[in-house]
């Protein structure tokens, strides 16, 4: 599995120094670095389960939102938006709650930091971005992944993918199982328009992702079958045909030929029309 970092904060060799480790949480907060390990340890885990096709694009600002997005794996089967998390706990993912155990109340309450939200937000302003440049993927789907073996997750239904450390193999090994939608071509196209994005468009609000955009449901997911992770036909990635008046350059060529050869048509008959004529 190919591993490209676009991380300001981290040097060639891959790491992160004292002062870059200061000014990256000095910038986006106090998980930010235990995030960022935690995209090592999850990183080594799936580029050992998965093949060489596959690639993994970290810390990659697009155009118009002002937070980085964490992991995003291409492969032949799709695209996954990852959020690495090193946090410790027991929670519960409730649909589209995210909750923790207190264990003073002994009961779940409510996180302040919805990470179910957070996962998905990203992942739709993602293919909104994807899809803003042309190409035809169908879905990126929002994994919520923990790197350390103390966090543990009670899934009911939930709203994300939710995959704990003991279950990375695992969900590699899914993806490996299922369809491919795309080609090598076609990833790396993809690829390349990531880490190499056009100006900003007008129709990317200059926000950052965050737990409290409002989005819809998104679909549910059986943590033990894997099945609705399946794509539901074959894409081929392609650049999309610019439309002008609703049409496409080859249609507008089309309509032009068919007009070309109507007014052929007519003037021929004409031209009998009026040699009958002139004979009579």
């Amino acid at each position: 599995m190919k591993v490209i970092d676009k991380s300001e904060f981290r040097d060639p060799e891959g790491n992160i120094g004292v002062q870059n480790r200061l000014q990256g949480t000095l910038r986006y907060g106090p998980s930010w670095y235990g995030m960022m390990e935690a995209q090592g340890v999850l990183s080594q885990r799936l580029g050992r389960a998965l093949g060489s096709e596959c690639a993994l694009v970290r810390n990659i600002l697009i155009p118009g939102i002002s937070d980085p997005l964490p992991m995003i794996l291409i492969g032949p089967q799709g695209v996954w938006l990852i959020l690495p998390s090193a946090i410790t706990g027991i929670f519960r993912a409730q649909e589209a709650e995210w909750l923790r155990y207190n264990s003073r109340g002994q009961q779940f309450t409510r996180e302040k930091t919805n990470l179910q939200a957070t996962v998905i937000a990203m992942a739709q302003t993602l293919l909104h971005f994807i899809q803003a440049q042309g190409y035809g993927l169908p879905e990126v789907l929002p994994v919520l992944m923990f790197s350390n073996a103390r966090a543990h997750v009670d899934s009911v239904n939930p709203t994300a993918r939710i995959v704990v450390t003991d279950a990375v193999d695992h969900f590699a090994t899914t993806i490996l199982q299922q369809q491919s939608i795309m080609d090598g071509e076609d990833i790396a196209m993809l690829v390349k328009a990531l880490i190499d994005p056009p100006k900003p468009a007008s129709d990317l609000a200059a926000q950052p992702v965050s737990a409290a955009v409002e989005l819809p449901p998104a679909q549910a997911w059986e943590q033990t079958s894997g099945t609705a992770l399946q794509p539901t036909r074959k894409v081929k990635l392609r650049k999309r045909a610019r439309r002008y008046g609703g049409m496409t350059v080859a249609q507008w060529i089309t309509l032009a030929v068919l007009t070309i050869l109507a007014l052929i048509t007519l003037a021929a008959f004409a031209a009998i029309v009026l040699g009958d004529l002139s004979g009579g």
